[in-house]
């Protein structure tokens, strides 16, 4: 399961690289694919930033629950939404964290 949320993660990553190079202007040198590559595989230095940060989701879940969720919880609701054909295009904080646990 981990293999498949951390390929759905890059990809979603990857295509959001995209939406960085066209809906925002980003410059790029060379081929916006390789960008958009460049852009997802630096993202997993993320995962490394987020352990950093990792103690405030317990308190953050708690005082705003509307606000925070994890990148598992991310991953899961991804495969949910497409699987389970969720009639939402646009999701938030409480739409992710409903769909993972569906």
């Amino acid at each position: 399961m981990e293999f498949v949320i951390g390929n759905i993660l890059f990809a979603m990553l990857h295509e959001l690289g995209h939406a960085a190079v066209d809906e925002m202007g980003f410059p790029i040198l060379g081929k916006e694919e390789d960008a958009a590559g460049s852009f997802a595989v630096g993202q997993k230095n993320l995962k490394s930033d987020y352990k950093l940060f990792a103690w405030l989701y317990p308190v953050g879940r708690v005082i705003y629950p509307a606000g925070f969720c994890t990148l598992q919880e991310v991953g899961r609701a991804m495969i949910n939404a497409v699987s389970k054909r969720y009639p939402k295009q646009i999701l938030e904080v409480k739409d992710i964290v409903q769909l993972a646990n569906a």
